[in-house]
């Protein structure tokens, strides 16, 4: 039996368990049913331990050159009800340039899923993450993406479903050249719990990275933003950046921002922010002048916040599809 994490693990501080009965497995799959092996930065995972043990198998996409510019599914639209557990490697040939679409639907009471992206060397991807799960799904997600040689990656990840989720992203730039640009999303009303743990580990000098995460919640929604930069001593000469930006609209709501910076190195240009308000008052008196009602006011420019994540997604029935499900997904209750 596998022990569940205790809030002393900083990685499980803010995300309670107790309440979840997560050593239930599906009825009909052996444990150790899935013989791959888990990346090394998933070891002593216990939610990735989980997932080695009940998925039932992997599902492999490679990615060739007859599919670049082009746009793969990668996503799930989970038909079950009760607890999934999935594992999915993508690999991407190299010097290939396509968009992967990662869509997560359905009303699953339990979803584990661990997913690997490699970029081959010179290969361009851009990933797009859409986590729309009913709201009494609980979610545990881990994702590594590996960059070989020249290759870039442009993630834009957009979250507004499930109760309670936690999202680990591991990104490792494993060869020089290597750029990693991820934007993302977060919508939250009611109660819902988001608890996004993001690290990027520059494994080879000459390597860039930015990452932008946006956080809007309302009502009780609770969001976390564990967000961590590595940069061990032989990578020299690499530029990382990360940003938190949060918007409160409701006193109720409750943000925690933690951006961290591990540096061994002085060759290397990095910076990091945060920055947590509610809806500005200055920008509603401003459209209020110009004869907009102060509802209509606050809907807009909570609705434009995550605009500079939307703005990123080259397909226009992407984006559009991706706007949809943030701006659809109002607050129940304002400021007051």
């Amino acid at each position: 039996m596998i022990a569940a994490p205790s809030v002393k693990d900083e990685n499980y501080r803010f995300t309670s368990l107790r309440s979840i009965n997560w050593n239930e497995a599906p009825e009909t799959i052996p444990v150790s049913a899935n013989s791959d092996v888990l990346p090394l930065v998933f070891r002593n995972d216990a939610f990735a331990d989980l997932n080695r043990g009940y998925a039932p198998d992997t599902k492999r996409i490679l990615v060739t050159g007859k599919q670049s510019g082009t746009k793969v599914s990668i996503g799930h639209h989970f038909e079950s009800c009760g607890a999934i557990y999935s594992r999915v490697i993508v690999e991407v040939a190299p010097n290939v340039n396509v968009t992967l679409v990662e869509e997560l639907l359905g009303s699953p009471r339990l979803l584990n899923q661990v997913l690997e992206i490699r970029l081959g060397e010179g290969s361009v991807v851009e990933w797009v993450h859409l986590q729309n799960l009913s709201r009494s799904t609980l979610g545990f997600l881990r994702t590594l993406v590996t960059l070989e040689a020249g290759s870039e990656l442009k993630g834009i990840i957009s979250s507004v479903g499930g109760s309670k989720n936690q999202s680990r992203v591991e990104v490792c730039l494993k060869g020089e050249r290597a750029q990693a640009t991820l934007m993302s999303a977060t919508r939250g009303i009611i109660d819902q719990h988001f608890d996004h743990w993001t690290t990027i580990t520059h494994d080879a000098g000459k390597t860039t990275s930015s990452f932008k995460h946006w956080t809007v919640m309302g009502d009780q929604a609770r969001a976390i933003f564990n967000g961590k930069v590595v940069i061990p001593a032989h990578a020299l000469g690499c530029d990382a950046y990360q940003k938190n930006t949060n918007l409160l609209l409701s006193k109720q709501a409750v943000i925690d921002s933690i951006p961290k910076l591990e540096i061994a190195t002085d060759e290397v240009k990095c910076a990091h922010g945060s920055s947590i308000s509610p809806v500005s008052d200055d920008h509603l008196y401003y459209l209020e002048s110009r004869g907009i009602d102060r509802a209509m006011a606050e809907g807009m420019l909570v609705d434009g916040f995550t605009e500079p994540v939307l703005m990123q997604i080259s397909d226009d029935v992407l984006r559009s599809q991706i706007r949809l499900a943030l701006v659809g997904h109002a607050s129940d209750g304002g400021w007051e």
